[in-house]
């Protein structure tokens, strides 16, 4: 298993494709869960856990990446083991 600081993935790659503003907007739409540090562990919609540094890290159990909806404001964060197949 891999963690989601994994040395194999370039820091620089894991934001790629959205700036790491949208990025930490998308990360707050996700549940806070009380007793857990919200700036490193949510659930997504389906109630998977995530965790921050683990933004398109498809080798991570707590992955996740961005829904794009179309808009920013409707983006939204899917977990992708759960509901990709990742």
């Amino acid at each position: 298993m891999h963690t989601p600081d994994d040395p194999l993935i370039p820091a620089q790659d894991m934001e790629r494709g959205y700036s790491s503003e949208i990025v930490q907007s998308v990360w707050e739409t996700a549940q806070v869960v009380p007793g857990n540090d919200p700036q490193v562990w949510r659930r997504d919609e389906s109630g998977a856990w995530i965790h921050r540094l683990a933004y398109r890290n498809r080798r991570s159990e707590f992955g996740w990446e961005i829904a794009d909806m179309g808009t920013v404001e409707a983006a939204r964060v899917i977990e992708r083991s759960g509901n990709l197949g990742g």
